[in-house]
This record gives C-alpha cells, sequence and structure tokens, in this order.
C-alpha cells in the first residue's frame, strides 16, 4: 500500500499532470454537472434500483450496490450533480492507477507526458456521451473504470509478488461487480491484461517476453475473471432466491447465436460491424479516432516484432486488436455505442505506446517528433473535451426545450380542464429542427454524401432517398427525446408531468385504446396546434 500511496503521490504532485487532465475534465464534463437534465430513465430510479427491483431481477445487482454504497440515487434528477462528480472523480482515479500499472511495468520507458495524454484523451473520449445520459448508467460505468484498475493493479502484484489471499478475493469481488453493473466493462479488463501482457514483452523481464510466461500469465488473469463472473451467478440467484424475484433482462444484452446457423450469423456480424464501426466513421469522431488507432496499433505490432525479433508479442497485439469486438462476437450482434467503453481505453492507449516508442529514440528528429506527437495527442483531447461538451449542452437545451412543452401543456390543463381525471398521451412527440440540426452532420458535407452512398450501398436503396430523407443525427443515445421515449414507456408521462410539477391521473388500458382509434380516427390536431386537448368526459386526452 505504501508503495502505492507513493505512486499515486507523484501524479498528484505533478503540476503538467494535473491541471491537463482537471482541465480536460472540466471542459468535458463540467457544463452537464452544474445544469440539471432529465433524460430517459432519469425520472424512474425507483422502478429499476427501488421498490422496481428491476436491476436485482436482471442479475445487475452492482448498479443497485454503487447506488446504495454512495447514497440512496433512487431518484436520479435530484443527485445528478452529486452522482457527475463522484463518477469524475472516479474516473479520472481510473486514470492515474492505469497510469501506474503502465509505469510499473515499463518503468522508466514510459514518461509523463504519454501518461498525461492517455488520461486526456482517456477522459475526453467523446464516445462517452453515448452513455452520460444515462445518469446511473455513468456513476457505474465510471465506478467500474476504477474497480478494474484495482483488479488488474492486484493481479499484478498477485504475479510479480508474494501470493496473498486478501487480494486475489479482492480482485475476485471486483470484477463480480463489474459483471454485475456494467458488463462491458469486462472488454475494458480484457483489453488491459492483454496492454499488460504487451508491455511486459517488450520491457519487462528476459522470462516474461516468451510465449509460454505470457500463456501462463494470462490464464491467471482470465482465471481471476472467471471467478467474479461465478461469484456474480451465486450472488445473482441468491438475490432471486431471498427477494422472490422472477429472472428478467434489461438493455440489449441477449445472446442470438442459434436463431441462424453460424455462418450465416456470423457473414452478418461480420457486416453489420464493417457499417455500424467502420463506415459510420465517416461522420462520426470517436469513431474515426477509433479506426486510425486501430490502423496505427497494427502497424506499430508489425513494427515492434519486427524490431524485437519476439514472435510472441504477437500474441498480446492481437487480443488487443480482437478485444474491442468481443462483446459482439459473444451476443451475436453489434454492441450499441453506449457498451462501447473499450474503445476510450483502446485509443488512449494506442497513443501512449507510440508515444513512448517514439520517446526511446535518441537522434533530434525523434526528440522532435516525440514532443511535436505529445503536443498534437493533447491537442487532441481539447478537441475532444469541446466535442463531448458541445452534445451534452445539446442534450440540456433538449431538456429545456420539452420542459417548456410539458409546463405550458400543464398550465393549460390547470387553467382548463378538470385535473382530478386520468389523462392519455397520444401521438408521438418531435423535437424542434433547431435542436436536430445542431445535433447532425451538415446536409452539404462531403462526409455526409460518402456516407450516404455507403449507406444506400449497404441496405440496397436508393441514394437520393438516403440522401435528402435519411436522419444525419450523428449520437445514437445523446439529444434524444424523453417526449418520445415516453410514448412506448409505461407510465413515462406521469412521472415526467410529476417531476415538473404537475399531477396526471394514470389512465386504464381500455381508455389508452379508445383515445387512440379516436385521435386516429377524427385526425385531432397534435401539439401546439388549437385543438390538442380534449375531455372526453371520464378522461382528458392530450395529443402530441
Amino acid at each position: 500500500m505504501k508503495a502505492y500511496l507513493d505512486e499515486l503521490s507523484c501524479y498528484l504532485k505533478h503540476k503538467g499532470y494535473m491541471i491537463s487532465v482537471i482541465l480536460a475534465a472540466v471542459i468535458s464534463y463540467g457544463y452537464a454537472a452544474v445544469n440539471t437534465t432529465v433524460s430517459i430513465d432519469d425520472t424512474r430510479g425507483d422502478f429499476y434500483l427501488g421498490s422496481g427491483h428491476v436491476m436485482l431481477s436482471a442479475g445487475r445487482f452492482g448498479m443497485t450496490f454503487f447506488s446504495k454504497l454512495l447514497g440512496d440515487f433512487n431518484e436520479y434528477v435530484y443527485h445528478s450533480f452529486a452522482v457527475d462528480v463522484i463518477s469524475v472523480v472516479f474516473f479520472l482515479w481510473a486514470a492515474v492507477n492505469f497510469c501506474i500499472l503502465f509505469r510499473r511495468i515499463a518503468r522508466k520507458e514510459i514518461g509523463m507526458l504519454p501518461c498525461t495524454v492517455f488520461s486526456c484523451i482517456l477522459i475526453s473520449y467523446p464516445l462517452m456521451n453515448e452513455i452520460w445520459e444515462y445518469t446511473m448508467a455513468n456513476l457505474c460505468v465510471c465506478v467500474e473504470f476504477f474497480c478494474v484498475s484495482v483488479a488488474v493493479l492486484l493481479v499484478y502484484n498477485q504475479i510479480h509478488h508474494k501470493w496473498n489471499r486478501m487480494e486475489l478475493t479482492g480482485s475476485a469481488l471486483l470484477l463480480m461487480l463489474v459483471c454485475a453493473a456494467y458488463e462491458s466493462l469486462v472488454s475494458v479488463y480484457i483489453f488491459l491484461v492483454f496492454a499488460v501482457l504487451a508491455l511486459q514483452a517488450l520491457y519487462g523481464a528476459d522470462k516474461e517476453k516468451s510465449i509460454k510466461e505470457i500463456l501462463r500469465q494470462g490464464m491467471i488473469y482470465a482465471g481471476i475473471l472467471a471467478g467474479g463472473f461465478i461469484l456474480k451467478v451465486i450472488v445473482a440467484r441468491l438475490i432471486l432466491v431471498l427477494f422472490h424475484l422472477s429472472k428478467t433482462s434489461t438493455g440489449q444484452v441477449g445472446i442470438i447465436w442459434g436463431q441462424v446457423s453460424i455462418a450465416e450469423g456470423l457473414y452478418d456480424l461480420l457486416k453489420s460491424m464493417k457499417f455500424i464501426y467502420i463506415t459510420e466513421a465517416i461522420i462520426y469522431m470517436p469513431l474515426t479516432e477509433f479506426i486510425l488507432c486501430m490502423l496505427l496499433l497494427s502497424g506499430l505490432a508489425v513494427f515492434l516484432v519486427i524490431r524485437s525479433k519476439n514472435p510472441g508479442l504477437l500474441l498480446p497485439f492481437g487480443g488487443m486488436l480482437v478485444s474491442p469486438f468481443l462483446l459482439c462476437f459473444l451476443q451475436g450482434t453489434y454492441t450499441p455505442y453506449r457498451a462501447c467503453q473499450v474503445f476510450s481505453v483502446f485509443t488512449a492507449f494506442t497513443l501512449l505506446l507510440v508515444l513512448t516508442v517514439l520517446g526511446q529514440g535518441r537522434k533530434k528528429a525523434m526528440r522532435l517528433a516525440f514532443y511535436a506527437a505529445g503536443g498534437g495527442c493533447l491537442l487532441l483531447s481539447l478537441h475532444q473535451a469541446v466535442y463531448l461538451n458541445y452534445f451534452l449542452t445539446l442534450n440540456h437545451l433538449r431538456w429545456e426545450e420539452e420542459q417548456r412543452v410539458i409546463c405550458n401543456i400543464s398550465d393549460e390543463l390547470g387553467r382548463n380542464y378538470n385535473t382530478d381525471k386520468p389523462v392519455v398521451f397520444t401521438g408521438c412527440y418531435h423535437l424542434s429542427e433547431g435542436i436536430m440540426e445542431a445535433a447532425s452532420i451538415s446536409k452539404d458535407s462531403i462526409r455526409w454524401k460518402i456516407y450516404a452512398r455507403e449507406f444506400a450501398d449497404f441496405y440496397g436503396v436508393d441514394y437520393n432517398e438516403v440522401y435528402e430523407y435519411y436522419g444525419r443525427k450523428i449520437p445514437s443515445t445523446n439529444v434524444q427525446s424523453v417526449l418520445e421515449w415516453a410514448s412506448y414507456a409505461d407510465r413515462a408521462y406521469q412521472e415526467l408531468f410529476r417531476y415538473c410539477g404537475f399531477h396526471c391521473g394514470e389512465p386504464d388500458a381500455d381508455m389508452r385504446q379508445e383515445a387512440a382509434e379516436y385521435v386516429e380516427k377524427n385526425e385531432m390536431p397534435g401539439y401546439p396546434r388549437r385543438g390538442y386537448i380534449l375531455d372526453m368526459g371520464d378522461y382528458i386526452i392530450v395529443n402530441f
């Protein structure tokens, strides 16, 4: 512990490192932290983590654990500032832990500039906007980054020092929580294991460079992960029994292998992955960075294998290149961007490794290249932070727009109608053109024209139709209408209006069906046109 505290103190006292990472964090998440935003699921804390027991039923008890450990965060919205700040603190701590791990392995080969670049790129990686919208999920993801960092440090310490049962148990328990909260962080653990093995094969002792030793240590890391997963299964089943719950599932975590032949399923998977990760990189900056780093790491792997004359390096480098897609191959389908946290670590580590290799050069040209590349990477992290802040800010503006809509409807209902009656919401709200355009790539952009062509070829549709009418919105989950989501989420309208200070009675299924049929048959106008509210006697219709 003393050695770890000394290493941690080294980073905390390094002004350049601390100023850089804090600036990256503040620009990236500062606005989102101090401006309360209601997004999908934010008003449903009790349903998921409280009396609804949804996360416990799904075996994701880690989310409930983090919620209860850090305070009762069932009411997401009211704790959004605290959740955001705690999340960022753990994210920063995880970044420092990763750097401590890398420098333990490579000793003085990795300087503070590569570590600063790694931390800033990791913290500001813009794909985080896909998960930050889900308030409780951002807490789980950032705390799990920390758990993964500690788990890998503990296992590394076990392998290279005396075995300690407490540390061994602690690493397994941390990985249990990772498996039981936001399971996509398992991919981060796997990537880091390959990164550790690669650094050891490059800079470690002679025996650590052999394929046999790489495999031996890899099996130890895998065994700890397997132990954590087994613990997760046991605890999840005990919870089902103790709380008398039925097993359910949440999110896109199902395995679809077996629904079609393996050959057909693999072909469809690879085709979909090519489009969703490579083609989308034409218009989406974090994916562009990731694909470029995939190419960069591939070339670097070939160079290092040839330079070191160590074919054993192919194993950890191959593992690093495959690990971002492990979840896809496990499930048999591509994972949405909100489950791609490994992309940020992959990108950050690739740049750290490039800088480390450049920093080993003794010639003046290599030293200039090292500092030029380091400065460029820090500028990239600044660009990332601004890009991330842009979409998180748009998401808040989206909520301000929808909050005005809710307040306008509430005012009219309160003035002119009997608010004790149930309210049936029909139709679907659409965000204003200004908000949507701000979240979309420009129609005149050459990147959009190239993407539209690729999209048309992939789906076999007309190019002009894609170019003119296909949605150009860039993020998948950010700047997503919460009112549109409420149209198919049970009781969500009532919860949103209640949060804004207006009580809406809950209609029954017959009222909903009757209202939907009436609106369709009579072509009832939608908000904000006159006549969008109608008193049906037993209930009130509000049509979007």
